[in-house]
């Protein structure tokens, strides 16, 4: 009995030692200068994540993982776009996410099967 008594509290203290870890090992969120969304020219991935989460105003950083000409530029049928990242470039670049909570699509200008989504939430 008391065998099985101590095999428990080694099960149990394993557990918490995992689930430390993992709180101290947590990734940055997505579109962080620590975690940026990756920009390629493959047509499976383009824009990896397809969604990212951002607070109003918050600054977002892409990686160029194939060094082909990549931006992000607000994809708008009407009117000018509320956010991109300039000229195409074969470098790393960024955009700073609108202040109004919304929904926002983007794309690449050069690769228009490039597409994404901003999503502005408080």
């Amino acid at each position: 009995m008391r065998r099985s008594m101590v095999m428990g509290g080694l099960v149990v203290s394993a557990a918490l030692a995992v689930s430390t870890v993992g709180v101290a090992t947590s990734a940055s969120p997505v579109g962080s200068r620590s975690n940026p969304v990756k920009a390629t020219t493959s047509t499976s991935t383009g824009f990896a994540p397809r969604t990212v989460k951002v607070t109003p105003g918050a600054r977002v950083y892409f990686t160029n993982v194939d060094k082909a000409r990549h931006n992000a530029v607000e994809d708008r049928v009407t009117g000018s776009p509320r956010f991109r990242s300039g000229a195409p470039t074969t470098g790393n670049f960024s955009v700073k996410a609108p202040r109004a909570v919304g929904r926002y699509s983007y794309i690449c200008a050069v690769h228009a099967f490039m597409r994404s989504t901003l999503v502005v939430r408080k």
